[in-house]
């Protein structure tokens, strides 16, 4: 099913969502699982799934956030974890205009290192989690199978079903 819904949509509806949620609890104090109130000076401490290209320029606006407290990182993909991009394989730095952004990192030793999601959603030293999902991996979830991205050519190498949802309409450049 396509949703014709632009993404301006989407961001003022999330907007004015976030903004009804806050006015509405704000007379309300927030308790963690500790049972500590946190206030409105207390930063957010947050995890990330996925830290890859999309995750890692999310990564990269997340700290420009004062209230921002990075506790965990969770990835498959070991050089993305271990934010080591001289690791990464080459094929993966090679496609135009979408380069994995610098890594290397100091985010300091009390940063929590998952490969299993559901791991790091049993750390309670968190507050928020932020999915950073690719694509490629919601077509995967659509086709039902496993599929595998070759990145030279921009296509799947095995799946024809997968690679015809790259073709459709929805997939138009976003302009905001």
């Amino acid at each position: 099913m396509i949703n014709n819904k632009s993404r301006r949509d989407f961001i003022k509806k999330s907007a004015l969502t976030v903004a009804g949620i806050s006015v509405g609890t704000a007379a309300f104090p927030t308790i963690d699982v500790k049972g500590t109130i946190i206030g409105t000076n207390d930063k957010v401490r947050m995890g990330i799934i996925g830290v890859g290209n999309r995750g890692t320029q999310l990564l990269q606006a997340l700290t420009q956030v004062p209230d921002f407290k990075l506790t965990a990182l969770c990835d498959l993909y070991q050089p993305y974890l271990t934010r080591k991009k001289e690791s990464v394989d080459p094929r993966y730095l090679v496609p135009r205009g979408r380069p994995v952004p610098a890594m290397g990192e100091n985010f300091g030793s009390d940063i929590a290192l998952y490969n299993d999601y559901r791991k790091m959603l049993e750390d309670k030293n968190m507050d928020a989690v932020c999915i950073a999902t690719a694509l490629l991996a919601n077509i995967a979830l659509e086709v039902k199978q496993r599929v595998e991205w070759d990145p030279v050519k921009e296509r799947f190498a095995n799946s024809n079903a997968a690679n015809e949802l790259l073709h459709y309409k929805y997939r138009k450049p976003w302009k905001l």
